[in-house]
């Protein structure tokens, strides 16, 4: 055989494997072990508060995580919803504020983990197609694609950058888990005091509130990049230089996971303190 033709054969083998479809597997097993699968299928290593957000989602219909910025709260959902969709085999919506916020963060975490675990099915710019449940992205302001998403077997939705997804959207979304088997998880930096996704961050009932600080993040505690691209240290003085102090609205928020006692940006009349007041009588 000459040397063209090897080549020419080795090429194709290494075609057909790279179109060879995805074997199906059997992840029953891992039904109700959401951090196993995540760790033994998509190879991933997840620190204590992205832990304790996917077991919260696992146990309760509704959560809520309120965080600072960079500590891997949506990395923690997308992880989650590919459990939910080949191992539930149920279907996901991820929605956000902005078409940016769902397609190139949402969508390409998902695909990348998908891709990394080469798991079967079909990655579009919107949507991954599994051979059990589909996962899709739905930004706050397409309205009237956000209700009306229901499957035998559970739909999880996770709705990041909640403090900026108004009322309606809420409303929609919140329609897709009408069954006790449905979850729903509102991620989020707790910029504002009022709105939807503070109310429910305010321990009302039916809701699990995981909070994350940045100052517990594995980046900061250990003064050293464990986790690429995360929150560290030189952002956490940043914040406290530039915004006055630790205790500034921007720090707390953005660093602590704490909401402000008012949301300065709009001008807010009402305190966070007799907004939970407010609440709590409410609910007396």
């Amino acid at each position: 055989m000459s040397d063209s033709a090897a080549l020419v054969n080795a090429l194709h083998a290494e075609l057909v494997v790279l179109e060879a479809p995805k074997t199906e597997r059997d992840f029953s097993a891992y039904l109700g072990r959401p951090l196993d699968w995540i760790g033994d299928t998509l190879e991933v290593e997840l620190w204590s508060k992205q832990r304790e957000i996917i077991e919260a989602i696992e146990t309760e219909q509704q959560v809520a995580v309120p965080g600072a910025v960079g500590t891997g709260k949506d990395f923690a959902a997308c992880c989650y919803g590919l459990y939910w969709a080949y191992v539930r085999g149920g279907q996901v919506v991820f929605s956000g504020a902005t078409l940016s916020q769902v397609t190139n963060v949402a969508m390409r975490t998902v695909t990348d983990l998908w891709t990394h675990a080469e798991l079967p099915g079909e990655a579009l710019k919107m949507s991954l197609i599994t051979p059990a449940g589909d996962i899709k992205a739905r930004t706050s302001t397409m309205a009237g694609k956000l209700s009306g998403i229901h499957s035998a077997r559970g739909v999880f939705v996770a709705c990041s950058e909640a403090q900026d997804v108004g009322d309606a959207a809420f409303e929609g979304l919140s329609s897709c888990t009408a069954n006790a088997r449905d979850r729903f998880v509102a991620i989020g930096n707790p910029t504002r005091a009022g709105g939807w996704f503070a109310h429910v961050c305010a321990d009302v009932p039916g809701w699990r509130v995981v909070r994350i600080d940045g100052l517990e993040h594995p980046n900061v505690v250990e003064g050293r990049e464990v986790v690429k691209g995360a929150i560290d240290q030189s952002y956490v003085d940043k914040m406290r230089f530039n915004f006055g102090g630790e205790q500034s609205s921007e720090y707390r928020a953005r660093v602590r996971g704490l909401f402000p006692e008012s949301t300065v940006l709009e001008n807010a009349l009402f305190t966070r303190a007799l907004i939970d007041s407010c609440t709590q009588a409410a609910t007396c």
